[in-house]
Order: C-alpha cells, then structure tokens, then sequence
C-alpha cells in the first residue's frame, strides 16, 4: 500500500511541477528532454498563453552563450517547436524567419543578412513522415536588386561577418544549374557544374593553388574494412556495464565524435546518456578506435562528424 501511495505521489509532485513553471524561468535540456542539470542547451519563458509557451532557447558553444531561436512549444517536458519562429546570427540579428512543425521548417521562410536586407525566400515543403525538401522561391543581392524570381535567375550568398560573396550561380526551377563559383577571402575556391540540381563534376583549389578534382562535394571518413568490420569492433569491445544489466536499463545512446584530416578519431561525446558507467564505457570504446580513412570536402581532406548508436 505503502508503495502504491508513493508512486501516485511522485506522479502528482511531477505532474503539479510541470504546470508551475512561470515567465522568466529557465529550463535545461538533454536530447529535447527537460534536464534537472545545467546542460549547454536552455530555453527562458516568455510568455504562457492557453497552455502554449514562447520561449527563446539559448545554446553555449565554446564558451559563448548566444540566443538561436525565438519559438513556441505545445509542452515544456519535450523540446518540440512549431508555429511562428525567428532564428538569430550569433551575434543577435535576425538570421531568419517562417514556420515550423516538430522542429523543422515548412512553408515560407525568409533570410536575411545582418544588415536587415532580404537575402532570399524559401519554401519548405513536407514529404512523407519525416522527410523535408526546399526550393528557392526569390533572392536579391546585397544592394536590394532582385536576381531571383519565381525560382529562376542568379542567386549570390554572402558570409554573414562580412557580407562578401561566399558562393554564386544559376537557378532554374530552383535547382543550381550551370556553373556555381565558390569564394573564400576573395579568392576563388571552387567551381561546379550542375544539371537540375545534380553535381556533374568540380574543381578546387587550395591556398597554394594546387587543384582537386571531385564528383562529390561531401565524402563522409571511412572505417578500416567499412561498416560490417565498423559493427563487428563495437560488438567485440562494447561491455554492458554490470549495474545497466542490474536495473535493466535500456535504451538507444549515440556515441559522437569527429575524425581529422589524418583519420584520427577526437572530441567524443556521448548523447543521451542513461548512466555515468554506461557513458564512460562508450568512451573507452570510441578511444580504442583505430585510425579511419579521412573524409574529404570538395576533393580536399577535412574533418568530419559521425555518431554510432549504442542499443541496450
């Protein structure tokens, strides 16, 4: 009886908890989940109204808290936004703006450079379950001319520091079509050829001139012996710590980490944690890993991002 009276009173403590949150109150997540820790993502109310909260959510890289984005949610326990919603530079400017369902754009959005200019239009349309695509509706240069109408013409985009030319090319139908130029500190970094939004081939350059030629603009760092021997290593040296086999704790973790340009394997992180001992068992695992083919960007080595998912 006892114990029945304690798990109707935890579930009215949690339940009484969720409905007192007041404007101005800070929040943590941990994977779109309300965190009792203070955790690099947040939100602060500011405004409640039939049951729906606007908040700014806030995010801390590298020591720098900035706001991301202005946004509603339907609940506070699971980090979900839709409706009207303004994403911020880092520096505080209106970035961007349009609607948006369970965290992702839909319908019309609007970019803009620092300076306030509209950049470009986009419309964001939802296919299938999950799945997002988008198309260029109109787009103007720096100086307000437009180049772009109903998804035809020339778009430029522009570094958001310093507003100069970062890329440059054809749209028809939305799609790049033709050459797109790319630029990095005015010089001239690549240049590609597309067909209806299909990559035919490119070139780059890198600061000493010497020239990369590529088919793909991404090519993700590959394991030793590929996905199967990539399995086959967590299989062999992942070990479910004895207290998760104790409480029967389950659940999907991922484990994060970046691969360098000489395939080595740095900053790891681990998401979505459901214990300290599961934690660092992935950690013991992802540094045992050897060395990886490095991932190549526009033909040229570059670091890059993967994660493995752990399954209990």
């Amino acid at each position: 009886m006892k114990k029945i009276f304690l798990i109707v009173f935890v579930l009215f403590f949690m339940n009484s908890f969720s409905q007192n949150y007041k404007i101005g109150d800070t929040i943590y997540y941990h994977s779109k989940k309300i965190s009792l820790k203070k955790t690099k993502r947040f939100i602060i109310i500011k405004e409640i109204k039939e049951d729906l909260f606007l908040v700014d959510y806030y995010l801390n890289k590298s020591d720098s808290i900035f706001k991301h984005l202005t946004a509603k949610l339907k609940s506070l326990d699971n980090f979900s936004y839709y409706g009207q919603t303004i994403k911020y530079f880092k520096t505080g400017e209106i970035q961007s703006k349009g609607f948006s369902e369970n965290n992702s754009q839909i319908g019309l959005w609007k970019f803009y450079l620092k300076n306030g200019n509209l950049t470009h239009t986009k419309f964001y349309s939802k296919k299938g379950e999950n799945w997002y695509g988008s198309k260029i509706i109109d787009a103007w240069d720096i100086k307000g001319n437009q180049t772009v109408k109903n998804s035809n013409g020339i778009q430029y985009l522009y570094h958001e520091n310093d507003s100069k030319i970062v890329e440059y090319g054809t749209l028809k139908n939305g799609e790049k079509d033709g050459v797109w130029k790319g630029k990095n500190k005015e010089r001239l970094f690549y240049e590609e050829k597309y067909k209806t939004g299909k990559l035919i081939k490119g070139i780059s350059w890198n600061e000493n001139g010497t020239k990369y030629k590529y088919k793909k603009v991404f090519q993700r760092a590959q394991y030793k012996g590929g996905q199967k021997s990539l399995i086959k290593f967590i299989q062999k040296n992942f070990k479910t710590p004895k207290i998760a086999i104790e409480k029967n704790i389950k659940g999907r973790i991922y484990g994060m980490f970046k691969i360098d340009k000489k395939g080595n394997v740095f900053a790891p992180e681990v998401a979505n944690s459901l214990h300290p001992e599961i934690t660092k068992e992935i950690y013991r695992v992802l540094s045992k890993m050897e060395k990886w083919s490095p991932g190549r960007k526009r033909g040229q080595l570059a670091n890059t991002s993967f994660t493995i998912p752990f399954v209990l």
